[in-house]
């Protein structure tokens, strides 16, 4: 017998074509990538006196942009709603998320006080204005979120559900490919950010991306919906722009620590690894994952 879940997507859930997903994607690629610089460029003519929240700003604006064309494909083309892409049950499950989240963030709070107390000169402490610090808090608790949660659904939640018409692949066979896919599309657009170009080992960060864009969809799909990488990759960004940033970032912020230790690494690999698999021993906890 189904369970209620799965009696509620037979009922209620309103499902897309498969090519109304693919076109969904390219129209939302398409307007991040051409008007998302547009807008971009414009604000870097904007005189601001932080110059950190107006590079901040200015590395965030395309995300909007990319924010935009998803609202168009899911309103247009998809006509489907943000809690449909997100889950395949009744409600969105937000302690999942926020479990999911903190799990993750445990452990590169863990990896940054083991670094730091091994080798402190690597770590600088926010010696600056207070107010300035505490000035970027709100914007980056919204506007990170909005990055990453896009990232989500452009990358992984509308691109797995091509495969059978707007519903989650269940079975594992069917997960691992679709996480495969997945690991592609989160892995080639972030081949142009700053950590390549500076990185100590370029194919550590190449592999970390495609862990992160395999590892997240997979504990996702086997919980039905994707709670879990939104909560993950939010964490992620948050703790970066938040707690301890590095140089060369293509998220420039003001931290609370600022790491001047080499990026791309296969440490930071081993990291992500370990931070995914917190994130399993929580959920198995929850008894999150749905098994068929």
């Amino acid at each position: 017998m189904p369970d209620q879940d799965e009696k509620y997507i037979q009922t209620k859930t309103r499902h897309f074509e498969p090519l109304a997903g693919a076109l969904s994607v390219l129209l939302s690629v398409y307007i991040w990538l051409n008007l998302g610089p547009v807008l971009a460029y414009q604000f870097t003519k904007v005189t601001m006196a932080d110059e950190i929240l107006h590079a901040y700003l200015v590395a965030n604006i395309p995300f909007f942009a990319m924010a935009f064309g998803l609202y168009l494909s899911m309103r247009f083309l998809m006509r489907t709603t943000v809690k449909h892409l997100i889950t395949d049950r009744k409600s969105i499950d937000w302690i999942l998320m926020l479990y999911s989240g903190a799990a993750y963030l445990a452990v590169a709070a863990l990896f940054t006080l083991t670094h730091a107390l091994l080798q402190p000169e690597q770590f600088q402490l926010y010696s600056g204005d207070v107010q300035d610090l505490l000035g970027m808090v709100p914007l980056v608790l919204i506007i990170t979120p909005i990055q990453t949660t896009s990232e989500e659904f452009l990358m992984r939640a509308i691109p797995s559900r091509l495969f059978k018409k707007g519903k989650l692949v269940t079975n594992t066979r069917s997960i691992l490919l679709v996480s495969l896919f997945t690991a592609l599309l989160f892995t080639l657009p972030h081949l142009s950010n700053q950590e390549m170009a500076h990185a100590s080992q370029k194919t550590a960060v190449i592999f970390y991306y495609a862990l992160f864009g395999f590892g997240a969809t997979f504990i996702s799909l086997k919980t039905k919906g994707f709670e879990p990488s939104i909560g993950i990759h939010a964490a992620n960004n948050l703790y970066i722009a938040l707690i301890c940033n590095y140089t060369n970032s293509s998220l420039p912020s003001r931290p609370l620590v600022l790491s001047t230790a080499s990026v791309g690494t296969f440490w930071d690999v081993f990291q992500l690894l370990l931070g995914l698999g917190a994130v399993i021993l929580v959920l198995g906890r929850m008894k999150a994952f749905k098994n068929k």
